[in-house]
């Protein structure tokens, strides 16, 4: 391996000069005014303290979201669950045949009930009147109720929040469907809701019209306060019974909220002047030159650009040299001589020259094959010369594509045609494969004509 070249060094440090005394002045600045650098602790501070606020209110209301969305995605599959279980029950009580409130079928009823997962109660209906149920028997009187609010299209009936005359204390969701109907235990559904205080469930038909909204219980009163935007986004609806759910914050729950939010917000405010401080810093080590030239290499930002080669007096296009740019992140254009310096003393000279050959294999490779009376030009550094691994870059990406040997320029300094036996073994094997080498800045060293 040649040895770097002697400027190096200072190239490099002309890269990250502009850093160092962008920190000297700093620190001098924050020695001599005291009161500066309390002003600027104290922006620090606020601007720390309000990210915080704003990440913990942030992520209060996504987490928020989220659990609303899994409560009301477990509450529409356990009522698909409950609806379908219940008309499966109906369908067999009613495939037996026996005579609507007969003790036969008050016997079918119970062991339907029996088998059932959800249901508490299965009764015998005419109209909206309940005639008979498995805990009450026989009525003497048929208990006489209004159509249920909520109709489904393949016609089952959802009557929420019901006391039952068994026992007035229970609260029941009730499924109707033809002479039937069943109660089931509310808890069933609302334990499902996780995580939220007085969860406020709501259901209605799917409609793309309108959609008629009915409280699941009359225990909770929604938030007024919620958007109806995001309302809108929580609604779930099912593709088997077309029934929609909706969860509402209620309003005791959106105080709870609220008081989190600020227990989590005055945290990350006291916290955020710390993370701030810190992420700078982390910023400002992100951002070394070291680091930042390695980004380029693996994003690809430093490119080749060709500048053209014309001969005279005619002017015809001879070829092409490909130099090596830098675009960073921000659209600046990093000068060649800092970057290849710093290259060179970091190591990563040969990764660059790597893409370079490449970048230029795909960009031109297949054009410069066609147009063989054109040249290729590649600057080459001593250390990067001097790498085995040149030549087969140089045979993959370019001899391959149809570039005759004939066509490829290598361009070193005359210092290392000089520098080392391994430099000229190079320079030998280079020329017996048909590539064409000159020295560049010829006259200036151990070659020069003086």
């Amino acid at each position: 391996m040649c040895a770097s070249p002697v400027n190096a060094a200072g190239q490099t440090d002309s890269f990250i000069d502009p850093d160092a005394r962008l920190i000297e002045r700093h620190r001098q600045l924050m020695t001599h005014t005291p009161w500066i650098a309390i002003i600027t602790l104290s922006v620090l501070i606020a601007a720390g303290g309000a990210t915080g606020w704003w990440v913990a209110t942030q992520l209060q209301g996504s987490q928020t979201e989220e659990t609303i969305q899994q409560s009301t995605r477990r509450v529409l599959d356990r009522l698909d669950d409950i609806i379908y279980e219940a008309r499966l029950a109906f369908g067999a009580i009613n495939d037996l045949g026996n005579v609507h409130c007969s003790e036969a079928q008050l016997r079918d009823m119970r062991t339907q009930l029996f088998e059932a997962r959800y249901l508490r109660d299965i009764g015998g209906v005419r109209g909206f009147s309940l005639y008979c149920s498995t805990a009450l028997g026989v009525l003497d009187q048929p208990y006489h109720s209004s159509p249920p609010p909520i109709r489904l299209p393949n016609g089952t009936g959802i009557r929420t929040d019901r006391a039952v005359l068994a026992s007035q204390r229970l609260r029941t969701v009730v499924v109707e469907f033809g002479s039937f109907n069943a109660l089931v235990d509310s808890r069933q559904v609302i334990d499902l809701v996780t995580g939220l205080e007085q969860a406020h469930i709501e259901l209605a038909v799917d409609n793309t019209q309108q959609r008629d909204w009915h409280p699941y219980s009359l225990l909770t009163q929604p938030s007024n306060e919620e958007p109806s935007r995001r309302l809108q986004e929580r609604v779930q609806c099912s593709e088997t019974t077309d029934l929609c759910v909706r969860i509402r914050l209620g309003e005791d729950g959106a105080a709870a909220m609220d008081a989190r939010t600020a227990v989590i917000s005055g945290l990350g405010a006291t916290l955020g002047a710390s993370l701030f401080l810190i992420a700078s810093g982390v910023r400002r080590q992100r951002n070394t030159p070291d680091r930042a030239l390695a980004r380029a290499i693996r994003d690809h930002r430093i490119r080749p650009y060709y500048q053209p080669i014309v001969q005279l007096p005619s002017g015809s296009l001879a070829g092409f040299e490909a130099l090596a740019r830098w675009i960073d992140e921000h659209g600046q254009t990093v000068p060649t001589e800092q970057f290849i310096a710093l290259a060179e003393r970091n190591g990563m000279i040969g990764d660059i020259s790597a893409l370079m050959i490449q970048s230029i294999g795909e960009d031109i490779g297949d054009w410069l094959a066609v147009n063989e009376e054109l040249k290729l030009t590649l600057n080459v550094s001593p250390e990067e010369f001097c790498d085995p691994g040149l030549i087969r870059q140089i045979e993959e990406h370019l001899l391959e594509r149809g570039i005759a040997p004939e066509q490829i320029v290598i361009e070193i300094t005359e210092r290392t045609m000089l520098e080392t036996e391994a430099a000229r073994d190079i320079i030998e094997r280079m020329t017996k494969m048909g590539l064409s080498i000159y020295a560049d800045d010829f006259g200036v060293g151990y070659c020069g004509l003086a």
